[in-house]
């Protein structure tokens, strides 16, 4: 099946942008990061990027290791443990922070992106442009609405930032304890929110049936002239078995021959 059903939850990256001011502001109160600014926040999406790229090379490995459902759950399960953990990291330090809410998230969702695409391709084949576009229009779609979940969870009453660092400066923090005390708690919904989707993702994620495509194998024998052809018929298979039955197939008609 295709795996629309799982994009709205990685597509929580662009959500980083939203989160900025209230970490940032929960950070300069709450922990050793004093002096913090949304400048230095940036840092942030830095290392989800830098953590995105050693996932996808990891994802790799793991989708031939393992099938696309499984390498789609280890990532949706390191994404997930990375938000929840960052409760706790972001009354700690804005390094930790970095670590659990940026580099570690990157790496989940580097895990899973590569297999959403490839196996979305496999299903249709001959319309890739299509189902790479309804897959990324999933990203676009969660980060909509996730969007607007989280600003209704932490900021209800849409309350302004009221600390300003200088009186020539625009740059304003929150110190409304209303709303950065919902901060820690909102990574908590946050992480369950996309154990929930992935959980339905991972479900309905699947690579379609391996088929055999009329292959037709010869088999020459260098002592003798005389040539042996194999022909499998055009059936759904499982993976394993065609692998495994065109080997033992072969291997039998050398010794036979």
């Amino acid at each position: 099946m295709l795996p629309e059903k799982s994009a709205p939850s990685w597509s929580s990256s662009p959500l980083m942008g939203n989160m900025i001011p209230y970490m940032v502001s929960y950070l300069r109160i709450h922990s050793q990061s004093k002096d913090l600014r949304n400048t230095g926040a940036i840092w942030i999406q830095s290392a989800a990027l830098a953590g995105q790229a050693v996932g996808m090379a990891i994802s790799g490995g793991l989708q031939l290791k393992f099938s696309t459902r499984v390498t789609t759950v280890i990532g949706g399960c390191v994404m997930s443990c990375g938000v929840a953990v960052t409760y706790f990291s972001i009354d700690q330090s804005f390094w930790l922070l970095l670590f659990t809410y940026g580099f570690l998230f990157g790496v989940g969702l580097g895990i899973a992106y590569t297999p959403a695409f490839a196996c979305a391709m496999k299903w249709l084949p001959a319309k890739k442009g299509l189902v790479t576009g309804l897959v990324q229009m999933g990203f676009g779609a969660g980060a909509f609405v996730l969007n607007q979940i989280q600003t209704i969870y932490i900021n209800p009453e849409n309350l302004t930032p009221d600390e300003a660092i200088s009186n020539q400066s625009n740059e304003k923090y929150f110190t409304q304890v209303a709303v950065l005390e919902r901060v820690p708690t909102c990574f908590l919904m946050l992480a369950g929110s996309y154990a929930g989707l992935q959980i339905l993702g991972c479900c309905l994620i699947s690579d379609p049936p391996a088929t055999e495509e009329d292959l037709e194998v010869t088999l020459d024998d260098e002592d003798s002239d005389s040539t042996t052809t194999t022909r499998f018929s055009r059936k759904p298979v499982d993976r394993g078995e065609v692998n495994s039955s065109f080997v033992q197939e072969s291997c039998h008609r050398i010794m036979d021959s």
